[in-house]
């Protein structure tokens, strides 16, 4: 509350708030003033801290390999969850799994580039017992078929 130039313009409910919030003043106000200051810019800090582990959540969260859904529940626990601990658990947690479905996605697409060597040598050993039942016997799996 602002004091005014003139103590008699007050009201008497000023001068009861007034009189029952001293100033303080000495060693022992500035202390109690630095400490709230120090709390409020932890408080602030916490703040900032969490905001930054929600987005570095949301970062990984936007790939491609997350569904819609998984990414609005993400959302939502995120901006729930207050612990900075449990957040960065689940950052690293989210890290994971996104670089293993990355690396899944990739070993797919690379297997489709390449083709599957475990189909291309059953195949060619399936080709080669057939080649050879074809030179033993003379007859082909449709000669066989048709006896």
């Amino acid at each position: 509350m602002q004091l005014q130039t003139n103590p008699a313009s007050l009201s008497v409910g000023q001068l009861a708030a007034l009189s029952s919030a001293p100033i303080q003043y000495g060693p022992a106000a500035a202390a109690r003033k630095a400490q709230q200051q120090a709390l409020a810019d932890a408080s602030v800090y916490a703040a900032f801290r969490l905001e930054q582990a929600r987005r570095a959540i949301m970062f990984h969260m936007a790939k491609a390999v997350f569904t819609d859904a998984e990414r609005q529940r993400a959302t939502d626990s995120a901006y729930q969850c207050e612990s900075l601990g449990k957040l960065a658990l689940w950052l690293q947690n989210v890290r994971r799994v996104a670089s293993e479905r990355t690396a899944a996605a990739a070993t797919v697409h690379y297997r489709l580039l390449r083709g599957r060597t475990s189909d291309y040598a059953g195949g060619m050993s399936a080709a080669a017992a057939r080649y050879s039942f074809t030179s033993e016997t003379g007859l082909t799996a449709w000669d066989l078929a048709n006896l």
